[in-house]
This record gives structure tokens, C-alpha cells and sequence, in this order.
């Protein structure tokens, strides 16, 4: 568990909490004893921007962090099987044969999902979109000097990027748990909604009734050798990220099941939903 705060708060009332390092196999085992299911994600940006950060070769960091990150997935499920876990839920992305478009922080998840399939651990596969969240954690909207906004999402302009709150997970996830024998050995999609850079924007625009522009960023621009790619505020890895949802877009090349995610929750937010409740948009933006 990360970022543990106030264990005895009252949102943890009932609840019994219990701390674990991935990197410590130990404290995995200690944490996972005697429960009947885990939900597993690792972050590969924690050691991208972390202990890796001033690794100056692109390739050779992402690898890192994808090393790093993997190790730690194996540790989650290795852990998941010794302690006998009934129902074990992976939060995972997507693999490409196409080494070119190869994304670290995609490639390892699903090294981690493969894995945990081949431990024999009953096994749910929980592909995550693109958080809504990133637009403020990842400095996606920025205030410009003359009091307007900008969203910074380097992709091309009107295509669509599947999109959702993180902060919703466990929608997903408890509907899983809830029902081991229809999701056990199956696949589930996380989707609030397929949305543009320039839908971000207006958006923004509306609820806030501030001036909120976006990157215009042509399709050229994006795929070209010396376009996005070679940005140093975007980067390969972010990049890959996005040629990733670009190469994907939603219909029949779609990555992202809209009718799957909606099945198993309904509840899901869109865009508009969640801006108008998440604090971190509404301290940049002021409303």
C-alpha cells in the first residue's frame, strides 16, 4: 500500500489496514494472509521519474523503469499464490507485436499479466484507459501568463483518447470480486468516455467559464520523426503512450470495449462528470 494516510480515519472505519512493499516479498506474504482476493497495480512512473530520472538515454530509462516494474508485478503475484488468493485482479495494458510502437510502461503490465497466468492464479484482467486525472498530474493543464489555460495533451486535436477516473476503479474491481465465476479467466475494460483534446478544452471551458485553449496539434505533426516525439516536455515514452491510443482509435480497431466496461459499471463518470468534482482541476482552473 502507498501513500498510507490517517489509517484510523473515518473513510477506513471497519476496515482493517494492512501495509506492504513491493519490494519485499515478506511484507507481501504478511499483507495478503488470510484474504480472499487482491487487486494488483505497480507504477511504472515512480521509477521513471524517480530513481531513474536522470538516466539521459530515452530507451535505456523506459527499460529500466519496465525492468523495475516488472520485478515488482512478479513479487504482487508470486505473493497472490503462496497465500492461496481466490480472485486476483490485475490492472493491465496492452501489448504490441509491432517493435517500433513497443510502450514500456504498457509492455511491462502485460508481462506481469502473462505471468500471473501462467502461476495459475485465478486471474481477472483489468485494462485501464488514459486517467482524467493526468491532466493535472502530469501538468496537462497549465495557466498561461495572460490569466487563460491550456490543455497539453500531445495528440492530434479531434482524435479520441479512451479516457477515465482512476478515482472509479474499484467500480470495476468490486463488481469483479463480487461475481469470481463470470470474471475469473475474462478480461474487463475501464472506459468513462472516449474523448478529444479539444472536448477536454471546451469543457474545461464551460464548467469553469474560463478561457481554456489546447495544443493544436495536426496528425503530421504528431507522427513526424521530428514532430511530438522529439518534444523534451512530451518524450518517446509519452508518445508511445499516445501513438498507442492514436493507431487505436474507438470502432472496430478500438481498444477499449465501451459496451464491456459499461456492463460491469455503469456508474462510470465521463469527462464533464468528473471535472466538475475533482479538486485538482478546480484549484488550477478556480471554480
Amino acid at each position: 500500500m502507498r501513500n498510507l494516510r490517517d489509517r484510523f480515519g473515518p473513510r477506513v472505519v471497519g476496515a482493517e489496514i494492512v501495509v506492504a512493499n513491493q519490494d519485499d516479498p515478506a511484507s507481501l506474504d504478511s499483507a495478503f494472509a488470510g484474504a480472499y482476493g487482491v487487486y494488483g497495480v505497480t507504477n511504472f512512473w515512480e521509477h521513471y521519474f524517480g530513481e531513474f530520472a536522470a538516466v539521459s538515454d530515452a530507451v535505456a530509462k523506459a527499460q529500466k523503469s519496465q525492468d523495475r516494474e516488472t520485478v515488482q508485478g512478479k513479487n504482487i503475484v508470486d505473493a497472490a499464490k503462496r497465500a492461496g488468493i481466490k480472485h486476483f485482479v490485475w490492472s493491465t495494458l496492452w501489448h504490441t507485436d509491432v517493435p517500433e510502437d513497443k510502450t514500456p510502461h504498457f509492455e511491462g503490465k502485460h508481462d506481469i499479466d502473462e505471468y500471473a497466468k501462467a502461476q495459475g492464479v485465478p486471474l481477472t484482467s483489468l485494462y485501464t484507459a488514459f486517467y482524467f486525472e493526468n491532466l493535472a498530474n502530469f501538468g496537462m493543464l497549465s495557466k498561461n501568463e495572460d490569466g487563460t489555460f491550456t490543455v497539453q495533451v500531445p495528440f492530434p486535436e479531434d482524435h479520441k483518447i479512451p479516457g477515465y477516473s482512476v478515482g472509479e476503479t474499484g467500480g470495476w474491481v468490486t463488481e469483479a470480486f463480487k461475481n469470481p465465476s463470470k470474471w475469473i479467466s475474462k478480461d474487463i475494460h475501464t472506459l468513462g468516455e472516449s474523448i478529444s483534446v479539444r472536448e477536454f478544452a471546451s469543457t474545461l471551458a464551460a464548467l469553469s467559464g474560463k478561457e481554456v485553449g489546447y495544443n493544436k496539434i495536426s496528425e503530421e505533426t504528431f507522427l513526424a520523426e521530428d514532430g511530438v516525439k522529439k518534444n523534451p516536455h512530451v518524450g518517446l515514452e509519452m508518445w508511445l503512450n499516445m501513438k498507442n491510443f492514436y493507431d487505436h482509435q474507438p470502432g472496430p480497431k478500438g481498444l477499449y470495449d465501451a459496451k464491456l466496461s459499461e456492463s460491469v459499471f455503469p456508474g462510470a463518470s465521463n469527462f464533464a462528470a468528473f471535472a466538475k468534482k475533482d479538486a485538482a482541476l478546480k484549484k488550477i482552473l478556480g471554480y
